[in-house]
């Protein structure tokens, strides 16, 4: 194996220009797209349905609390982020290991923007274990926010303007600032992203026992790898 240095920079380098597929060392990364079917269980519409009881709901008295509130970029109903809907996830396939029936999860932490520490960790798991590693993003993580909540200049205004609202908050940074205007306003973002991610994790699993994805057997067996929060995923999973 490379230097870790030497791999950490060249993965992130090919991750940011990866289609559909690339080509590193003995590995292949592939690139597809997933759209969440459980994003209408989020807040933010204004009708909900439950299409195994034939129910519908008005999502016009849900409450929104103002505590937190500071700019709508932040507070936008969480159902009208698209990026959360329809978003990339990645495997790492050792080469001629594809289609296979062992596969790997690997979890990321909480408040993660991107992939890069993890990529090292996906090539290092794929090489040793020989089984596919699948980078599968959690709700409002990664490649599933808004790219204004990465952005470093706008956070750290939004953080200092924050901590000059609520002088009692400590250990604001323009790194948290964005999930914790979110979480404070409204704590039970926390269950209800926990959730989708479960059901979209769930999705998963069944388009591949239907036979439907290229790189997997019907009967693959699952094993996961995970980190911080993604612990917290695994428990329900």
């Amino acid at each position: 194996m490379k230097l870790y240095k030497d791999a950490y920079k060249e993965l992130i380098e090919l991750f940011e220009n990866i289609s559909d597929h690339k080509e590193y060392g003995n590995l292949t990364i592939y690139k597809y797209q997933f759209e969440s079917g459980s994003q209408d269980l989020l807040p933010g519409a204004k009708n909900y349905c439950c299409h195994e009881h034939n129910e519908q709901f008005d999502g016009s008295q849900n409450l929104h609390l103002d505590i937190g509130t500071i700019d709508n970029k932040i507070q936008i109903h969480d159902t009208e982020i698209h990026e959360n809907k329809k978003f990339d996830y990645f495997v790492f396939v050792p080469n001629g290991q594809a289609p296979t029936n062992e596969a790997i999860f690997l979890f990321h932490g909480f408040n993660e923007k991107n992939w890069n520490k993890y990529l090292t960790w996906a090539l290092f798991i794929a090489e040793d274990t020989g089984f596919p590693v699948i980078l599968f993003p959690m709700a409002f993580h990664m490649n599933r926010t808004l790219s204004i909540w990465s952005d470093k200049r706008k956070m750290f205004l939004l953080s200092e303007k924050r901590r000059q609202m609520f002088p009692d908050v400590v250990n604001s940074s323009l790194t948290n600032v964005a999930i914790s205007m979110r979480l404070h306003s409204r704590p039970q973002r926390f269950i209800w992203s926990g959730l989708q991610s479960y059901y979209d994790l769930i999705s998963f699993i069944d388009h591949i026992r239907k036979g439907e994805h290229p790189l997997f057997a019907a009967e693959t067996n699952f094993n996961i790898v995970a980190y911080s929060i993604g612990n917290v995923i695994n428990l329900s999973f």
